[in-house]
């Protein structure tokens, strides 16, 4: 029995009718899952871009260099102090003649002053007058002598006696001429070479 129009047009459109059908619930599945999980792609770029902010507002730490390096501070000021201080220096006990030497300048750089002698009666005469370059460490001293007095007194040096440069080290509250027995005729020994700090030429 031949088939009739009706069934003829169904087969030709039911592989179609499928197909629509098929795209429409694709359709409406996306639909769906929009509504369910909206802006869910912007959302993760979102997060991303927070993820990066807090990442990159992390403080770095910076070494500590120069000035701000720890101790720098304190390492300057004692390099700045002089180890020796303006005042008289001895090198010999109450009532006896010595030598002492009487500084009117020091700094971390530099020193000035006069190598003097005191005798029996305490009466003083000036041996010579000096200034002097500090070392980087602060404990040696290059001395140039200025002026050798001509006087009556028995410490008094020839001219020409005392060496055109010195050296002296220096130390807390204490001053060491070098080989001071060759130019300081009445200095009997190198224990006489080094003067102490005092609070008066006795």
């Amino acid at each position: 029995m031949p088939g009739s129009p009706q069934r003829g047009w169904t087969r030709l459109l039911g592989p179609a009718v499928r197909g629509l059908a098929l795209l429409g619930s694709l359709v409406v599945a996306g639909f769906v899952g929009y509504l369910l999980h909206p802006g869910s792609s912007s959302v993760r770029a979102a997060a991303g871009s927070a993820g990066s902010v807090s990442t990159s507002s992390h403080p770095q730490r910076v070494a500590a260099t120069g000035s701000d390096a720890p101790g720098s501070s304190s390492t300057a000021a004692a390099a700045s102090t002089p180890l020796v201080g303006t005042g008289v220096y001895v090198d010999g006990g109450v009532g006896t003649p010595h030598y002492f030497v009487v500084l009117n300048t020091s700094t971390a750089s530099s020193i000035g002053g006069s190598v003097d002698f005191v005798y029996q009666d305490g009466q003083t005469s000036v041996v010579f007058t000096f200034r002097g370059t500090v070392g980087d460490d602060g404990t040696v001293a290059t001395l140039t002598p200025l002026a050798v007095p001509q006087h009556s007194g028995s410490a008094s040096q020839p001219p020409g006696s005392i060496p055109s440069a010195l050296s002296a080290t220096l130390a807390h509250g204490s001053i060491s001429l070098g080989e001071c027995t060759s130019y300081l005729h009445f200095a009997p020994s190198e224990a006489a070479c080094t003067f102490s700090a005092s609070s008066s030429i006795q």
